[in-house]
Order: structure tokens, then C-alpha cells, then sequence
């Protein structure tokens, strides 16, 4: 990278839990860089002798791209369901994610689909919490995500599949956290998947359903 673009403290990557289950200890104190230095080994620091720092006190970055690919940011997520010609969003339908390239912000954003490989409860569970709802009450892909969205939907209003492979991790708190591979996949439109989301609060679990797998009988 070119330049640190960002930097500080105080914002958790890793939350402390997680620092604390795997004994993630710090190692450098005091760092002091000179202008003359050209590479960080050459700077000034207190290495493995004690330090007086809390974990809220751990340097977080945010590098510079030296490049002109684009570097996706998850803006946003939107569930959508097509009925009688007519699209609307609501607490469920097919699910949709939005990104921008920071790199060129005064491009296009990316819209479109998300593949079922690797998703899980809990990605689930986070794209609900990112619309403002509580948690997934049930989810899944084929053949119910043709329910919130049937061919014809695509022949007047066709997205690209943007996400494939999303992994979150369990101690991940928001969807953007989560790994996922951008605008490459090897999915079909079958396996785009639907969310139901809920404010009950008698949440009793994620019910996954409507996968190739475990059928599950249209609503209507």
C-alpha cells in the first residue's frame, strides 16, 4: 500500500472476548518513527518489555490502495418481492446487497443477489439486524425464493448474482464483517436466497428451509 488513509484506537476489529479466549497479548509500546525511517523496523519501540496499555488502546489501520481495481464496501441490504408486475420491499422477500468501489465513488454501485453456498443462521440473523429487524425467522433458497421472485421478475428487472461463499464467523456482529467472494460465483438464479426477518420476541431459532435439500410449501 501507498499510505495509511485511516488510524486509531478505540474501534474493535476483534472484539476483546475474542483477545482475552485466545490469550492475544500486546507486544509493542511506545513506537516512535523518526522522519528519516523508511521501513517500521526501523523505529523506535519497546518490544516484549511491559507496556501500560489496555486493549482499547490497540491501533487499528486502514491502508491506502494502490491500485485501480475496485475495492468493494457493503453498503446496504434489501429483501424484494415481486408480485402482479409490482416490486416492493418489506421484513421478506429475495435477498439483495448493495456495493459501492471506494477506489471510484463516483461510479456505479453494484445491486444484485446472494448465492446459498456457505450461508448459514447466523448470516441470516446479521442481514436482518443490518435492515433493523431482530433476527431471521426463517430462510432459505429453492424452490421458495421463486416464490418471492418467478422468472418473469427476472425478464423485467434481471441483477447479477453479486455474493457467493458468505462465511460469518460467530463472533461477527454485522454482515459487512463477513467473508463472502464479490461478483464471482458458480450459482444459478435457484440458489438465490430468501429471508424472513421478525421482531417477535419470542424468538424460538432460525428455521432454515426452501433448499434444494428441505422443500417447504409455498405461502399464499
Amino acid at each position: 500500500y501507498e499510505s495509511a488513509e485511516e488510524w486509531g484506537s478505540g474501534r474493535q476489529y476483534v472484539p476483546a472476548s475474542i483477545l482475552e479466549e485466545y490469550k492475544i497479548q500486546t507486544l509493542v509500546d511506545d513506537i516512535n518513527c523518526g522522519e528519516s525511517d523508511t521501513n517500521i523496523t526501523e523505529c523506535e519501540a519497546r518490544v516484549l518489555e511491559g507496556h501500560d496499555c489496555s486493549s482499547s488502546e490497540n491501533l487499528w489501520l486502514k491502508c491506502a490502495s494502490n491500485s485501480d481495481e475496485p475495492e468493494w464496501k457493503f453498503d446496504s441490504v434489501q429483501l424484494v418481492t415481486y408480485n402482479e408486475g409490482d416490486f416492493s420491499a418489506g421484513p421478506e422477500g429475495l435477498l439483495f446487497v448493495r456495493f459501492e468501489d471506494i477506489n471510484h465513488p463516483e461510479s456505479d454501485k453494484i445491486y444484485g443477489t446472494v448465492c446459498d453456498d456457505d450461508f448459514n443462521d447466523h448470516a441470516a440473523d446479521l442481514s436482518c439486524q443490518s435492515m433493523g429487524f431482530k433476527y431471521a425467522e426463517a430462510w432459505g433458497s429453492n424452490p421458495k425464493n421463486a416464490y418471492y421472485f418467478p422468472a418473469e421478475a427476472y425478464e423485467s428487472w434481471d441483477h447479477p448474482i453479486v455474493l457467493d461463499d458468505v462465511q460469518c464467523d460467530e463472533w461477527t456482529t454485522h454482515i459487512s464483517e463477513c467473508e463472502a467472494r464479490i461478483l464471482e460465483h458458480d450459482c444459478s438464479k435457484s440458489e438465490n436466497i430468501w429471508l424472513k426477518c421478525s421482531n417477535k420476541d419470542d424468538e424460538e431459532g432460525t428455521e432454515e428451509e426452501g433448499t434444494e435439500e428441505e422443500g417447504t410449501e409455498e405461502q399464499g
